[in-house]
């Protein structure tokens, strides 16, 4: 039996080797788990913080102001390239392409949230998830958080536009517009852009709407976030059963409601990610963007979305595009 032996250079460089593919292994593994959602969870608020005068008052259904942005969406926004049967039936992990629009969005390099595709250099999410942050990078063309998967995009955030009214106290005007880098390619079917609402929709009640809600955050109390995209659909309730538990200060006609009473829900790490319904066309506009949940229970009490129809003057105020009438 013949005996091989490493040259003390061949060994030192085998060891090198070997640590440097640990190093790699290690930092590819724990890279995605060592990244915590953000959280955006308020107490429930004693049922005397209901005021219905002022709930009358503060729950009205409008445009903040008349768009200006004369540049029109994608004629493709809103359109899943692929089909799916089972687009909003039920709750479970989403297959590649089916929300080609979610935005995986990594914070400091900490702490994550969600957000949606509106145009392919600008994302849209929740304020509390742009406040106070330094560092944004967006992520789209994935299904699974934690692998390299072939259709990914990372880009990094060229300017971070956080709502002029946005108060982190009252959550008033929670969302948030992030600018690329650069534009993304959109033409493919794991990436496209949402439609944005109409403006006449500013002015309708949204309840007994259905949806969709999509994102990587827990789905009950005791569950960890998701690595695997995940979604759930969702009716809009009158937002009086909202300002009931919340407060009327709170909750006003610049929000939306859900409740999660299936135990199947939107909570910490969802924050900022896209709720969407489908249209006779086919094609999904987006309605909301998940704000907050309750620091009680996340499937128990109801969730507060974001109202994009209430913003879209400021949206198309600071990204350029023009509104649908």
């Amino acid at each position: 039996m013949t005996l091989h032996f490493l040259t003390a250079p061949r060994k030192v460089a085998m060891i090198i080797f070997l640590l440097l593919v640990t190093f790699l292994l290690e930092s590819q593994s724990s890279s995605a788990d060592d990244l915590t959602p953000i959280e955006n969870n308020i107490p429930p608020s004693p049922k005397e913080n209901f005021n219905e005068r002022e709930f009358q008052t503060n729950n009205k259904f409008k445009v903040d102001f008349k768009p200006k942005g004369n540049r029109n969406q994608e004629a493709s926004a809103g359109k899943v390239p692929l089909n799916f049967r089972d687009q909003i039936v039920g709750g479970s992990k989403a297959k590649k392409g089916q929300f080609p629009w979610q935005v995986l969005v990594t914070i400091d390099e900490k702490y994550t949230c969600g957000g949606s595709l509106i145009d392919p250099i600008w994302v849209l999410t929740a304020a509390h998830c742009c406040y106070g942050f330094n560092t944004f990078m967006a992520s789209v063309g994935l299904v699974n958080r934690t692998i390299n998967e072939p259709s990914r995009v990372d880009v990094d955030v060229q300017s971070v536009h956080i709502h002029p009214k946005y108060d982190s106290d009252f959550l008033t005007a929670d969302i948030c517009l992030l600018k690329l880098q650069k534009a993304l390619d959109t033409s493919g079917p794991f990436v496209t852009t949402v439609r944005l609402p109409k403006i006449s929709d500013a002015t309708i009640s949204l309840v007994k709407v259905t949806g969709t809600i999509s994102g990587w955050g827990k789905t009950s109390d005791e569950s960890g976030s998701s690595d695997v995209l995940k979604y759930v659909p969702r009716t809009v309730i009158d937002n009086k059963e909202c300002a009931k538990v919340y407060g009327s200060t709170t909750v006003n006609g610049n929000l939306l409601c859900i409740t999660n009473k299936d135990k199947q829900g939107t909570c910490q790490g969802d924050s900022g990610g896209p709720f969407v319904r489908t249209e006779t066309d086919n094609k999904f506009t987006q309605i909301g963007l998940v704000s907050f949940g309750s620091s009680v229970s996340c499937v128990t009490y109801p969730s507060g979305f974001t109202r994009v129809s209430a913003y879209i003057g400021w949206i198309s105020d600071v990204t350029g595009l023009k509104m649908r009438n």
